[in-house]
């Protein structure tokens, strides 16, 4: 039986530009996102929940079959949570990947840009993407990164019964190679020469998305707990 995998993730840090990289390799099937319990709707379906649940860690001829799992809540319960509970109830020895993107400021301007186009995973062959430029505003930003590093605040903690790594977005788009090379050992796989399938969604420099970014870096800058941004990564 395969073992188990976990990419554990927040919107927009790549997790679809790691998860299809993973799932090139001979070794390893590692489906997409789950971030709640099959359902019609936001209540869960308690039959497909368990069939789900059921299947999820026992795919095909592999040494690890993984899927992605997508923070969308900072609670201590929800469907999140509960998943991984059941996950540690069930698979005491999943090995967990932490995907986090340190700039917090770029992470959010990806994810407007991706509601924007209503377009959130960018795959090779596919039509280029529309053209996007937005302003944005102080008061929802500030809101966003706020819930987006409490999320964080979880992480570690929830996951600390697992073997775990951490992968930042930034160096995965900085040396794709390495970055797997060190993911396959962490698997204790041989190393394999994959490629994702998925393109980066937002290459353009922030200062051509945004339209009012001086303005944005400024409120930024001002404020105690969001100025190491504009330091740390020269917005």
């Amino acid at each position: 039986m395969p073992r188990p995998l976990v990419i554990s993730s927040d919107k927009r840090t790549g997790s679809h530009f790691l998860q299809t990289g993973l799932d090139a390799h001979s070794a390893i099937y590692c489906r997409g996102e789950r971030y709640r319990w099959p359902s019609n709707n936001m209540v869960p379906d308690e039959e497909a929940c368990e069939d789900w649940f059921e299947k999820i860690f026992t795919f095909g001829d592999v040494e690890w079959s993984g899927v992605v799992l997508q923070r969308v809540d900072c609670g201590r319960t929800g469907p999140f949570q509960d998943l991984r509970n059941r996950i540690h109830a069930a698979h005491p020895d999943t090995r967990v990947i932490r995907l986090y993107r340190r700039n917090l400021f770029a992470q959010y301007v990806s994810w407007r840009m991706a509601c924007e186009r209503k377009m959130f995973n960018y795959y090779k062959g596919d039509k280029p993407l529309p053209d996007v430029r937005l302003a944005v505003q102080r008061r929802p930003m500030f809101r966003w990164l706020e819930a987006t590093r409490g999320r964080w605040k979880y992480e570690e903690k929830e996951w600390s019964w697992a073997v775990q790594t951490v992968v930042h977005y930034e160096e995965l788009v900085e040396d794709y190679a390495g970055v797997m090379a060190r993911l396959f050992k962490f698997l204790e796989l041989e190393y394999e020469d994959v490629e994702p399938l998925t393109l980066r969604a937002n290459p353009k420099p922030l200062p051509e998305v945004v339209t009012n970014y001086e303005e944005a870096v400024t409120w930024l800058g001002e404020h105690p707990q969001w100025r190491y941004l504009v330091q740390t990564f020269k917005l």
